[in-house]
């Protein structure tokens, strides 16, 4: 499964997941996707309006995070995750995940940023990368667009064989998420 998460900021212990985007794909290449914003505990600042395009009003009214994250869980199933940038994205999510006591679903991740280190390539972005193979981009910074980005990234990187993708255990990603939590106890988006 691909995902993208987008936030009101960097860090993890003070900002909000303000959508969750994500592109299952069946054995038998049935695609299904999974999009919803999420009401923030922080204001959507001008930054991340300009780079996103979400504004405070598209997420004032949005679920809380908790229920989403139990919809997010339902639809994974035991699903492996796929990010661009998964040092972001599933610490983010494994934070929100434990903070609210629900269980982490998925075993493995694989980076596709991690891939295009491994691959070499000169310009590793998400942007850089769909433009470089000419990967349709329309909604860039968007959660779903861009988990749909990384979806095709990761396809044509199976296809050219030039290196196996980096896969890692969750296991490495909840350590780092319950130091992330231990360092900011206190912090919770519901």
């Amino acid at each position: 499964m691909f995902l993208d998460l987008e936030t009101t900021g960097l860090e993890i212990g003070t900002e909000s997941i303000i959508e969750i985007g994500a592109c299952k794909v069946e054995p038998n290449g049935k695609e299904s996707f999974f999009r919803e914003f999420i009401r923030p505990v922080n204001v959507v600042s001008n930054l991340i309006t300009k780079i996103t395009g979400i504004d405070q009003e598209m997420v004032s009214d949005a679920p809380p995070l908790k229920p989403v994250l139990e919809e997010f869980i339902e639809f994974c199933g035991d699903a492996n995750i796929i990010a661009h940038n998964a040092q972001f994205d599933i610490p983010w999510l494994i934070c929100s995940l434990l903070r609210h006591d629900l269980p982490v679903p998925f075993k493995d991740v694989t980076c596709t940023l991690n891939w295009a280190k491994q691959n070499e390539e000169g310009r590793r972005s998400l942007g850089a990368l769909s433009k470089k193979y000419q990967i349709g981009h329309e909604n860039a910074h968007r959660a779903l667009a861009d988990a749909v980005v990384t979806k095709v990234l990761y396809y044509i990187y199976q296809q050219e064989k030039k290196s196996e993708p980096p896969v890692e255990s969750v296991d490495r990603y909840i350590e780092i998420s319950k130091k992330i939590m231990h360092q900011n106890p206190e912090f919770i988006q519901h």
